[in-house]
């Protein structure tokens, strides 16, 4: 997908309701939905228009998601999405529909890392609104929903600016410059760097902008393991960081912007790629007019892989990861060596357990838990992230309010609740409450890991 600024300077879904109170679902169920329906990601951008503020629903569907069929000498995909716009009051505003085809010439291509994006613009007026955004697969008739809250107007700011879109490069056609955005759920494929467009609107001969972009982690703490989690449940993690600020700046860089003709400027930048890991991206603007001065801040959170293990694992990880199922002196044997002679002895565990096929299977579900529960940290070292690691997808998943949500794994006739709790509504951060999990259920599934196959 392109967008194009001419002379630019620089799981199945559940029910038939469309009510947006059917739309949302437990976070886990969610999460686990994305693995085998067309499910897709949203940016949200708010722009300036002659017409008024208008919004920008951005969609953006990995090939991965989409059922492909042979056709003559390649393959074709197809999926349809719609949208319907509601106000605060739930009454609808508006509604688009869009018909995507993709078509490629591999099938190594249909399982790539390669994304559609694309995007539909709406004019609803100043105000707050929803849009429920459906996918359906074209082959498979597979669908996928969310519900996107999003706003038209900021009364906050004299200075009037767009949402920043960030983008992995810009080219060159017959009717300008085309900007290549990349949604933040993609940032992993980056490379070699990362670039920030925006818009400013209602500018004045001779006002000046000031841009002040900066990259901010959480203060290292280290990456090594205790042995004294060793086998315990996921009350405490590295994850738990996350609701910290971000305290440590890496990376920062200014922009002058003299402002010699009145109207609407736009502004691209381009930075180095943030590191792995987790971090903050932040912009400051101070802009500066005749009798007034005006500060504007933004930030977004973000976890970035490196693209070189995006699908795989290293050492260090694995090692993490076998602390749930390992006793402590197994896994303080593991700690006091490195490289292949650790290797050497991750295998002798596993040939005692089902050999290679129980340890691919082991780490093919901390791949998942990365892909489905990553925050600031990869999504092996978060709760949930750790539970589906060692106790696989729960049997059902329930959410009564937006702070907690329980999975419920089932033995025989009897059902154990585990129990997540979050601090901030919307927060992508689940923890266990302390002491809150049934001995029994966790100590059940490690001993499926370590027995005898």
């Amino acid at each position: 997908m392109r967008r194009s600024i001419p002379f630019l300077l620089l799981v199945l879904m559940a029910g038939c309701s469309t009510g947006s109170e059917t739309v949302q679902d437990c976070f886990g169920t969610e999460r686990f939905r994305r693995t085998v329906s067309p499910s897709f990601t949203t940016f949200v951008m708010n722009v300036r228009t002659a017409s008024g503020p208008r919004t920008d629903l951005y969609v953006q569907l990995p090939y991965q998601q989409l059922r492909f069929e042979k056709k003559g000498n390649g393959f074709r995909a197809s999926y349809t999405v719609t949208f319907l716009v509601r106000d605060s009051s739930g009454a609808m505003v508006t509604t688009k529909e869009a018909e995507r085809i993709i078509q490629v010439r591999t099938y190594e291509e249909t399982v790539s890392p390669r994304f559609d994006l694309f995007f539909q613009s709406f004019l609803p007026g100043p105000g707050a609104f929803s849009a429920e955004i459906t996918a359906v697969d074209g082959l498979s008739n597979l669908r996928y929903r969310t519900l996107v809250p999003f706003r038209t107007d900021d009364q906050q700011h004299t200075l009037k600016a767009s949402t920043v879109l960030f983008l992995d490069g810009i080219q060159r056609s017959p009717d300008g410059l085309v900007l290549r955005p990349m949604l933040p759920e993609s940032f992993s494929l980056l490379r070699d760097s990362l670039g920030m467009y925006q818009e400013f609107y209602g500018l004045e001969a001779g006002d000046s902008l000031v841009i002040s972009d900066s990259y901010g982690i959480h203060r290292a703490h280290g990456k090594g393991t205790a042995a004294s989690t060793a086998m315990n449940p996921p009350y405490y993690t590295a994850a738990d960081r996350c609701q910290d600020n971000y305290d440590s700046t890496v990376y920062t860089s200014d922009t002058a912007v003299a402002v010699v003709r009145g109207g609407m400027r736009s502004v691209v930048r381009f930075h180095p790629v943030p590191a792995s890991g987790g971090s903050e991206i932040r912009r400051t603007i101070i802009a500066r007019s005749a009798g007034r001065t005006d500060t504007l801040t933004v930030q977004r959170q973000i976890f970035r892989r490196d693209h070189r293990l995006r699908m795989s694992l290293t050492l260090d990880e694995v090692t993490r990861g076998l602390q749930y199922i390992m006793r402590s002196t197994e896994f303080d044997s593991l700690l006091a060596v490195q490289g292949a002679e650790r290797l050497q002895r991750i295998e002798r565990f596993w040939m005692r357990r089902g050999g290679s096929e129980r340890q691919r299977e082991f780490e093919r579900r901390m791949v998942e838990a990365n892909k489905l529960f990553s925050t600031c940290v990869d999504g092996s070292e978060t709760a949930m992230g750790i539970v589906y690691l060692v106790c696989g997808a729960p049997d059902f998943i329930e959410c009564r309010n937006p702070y907690t949500e329980t999975w419920v794994y089932t033995i025989g006739d009897r059902a154990f609740p585990i129990q997540f709790r979050r601090e901030e509504r919307g927060s992508q951060h689940y923890a266990l409450h302390p002491f809150s999990m049934n001995e029994y259920i966790w100590q059940y599934f490690i001993d499926r890991w370590r027995r005898y196959q």
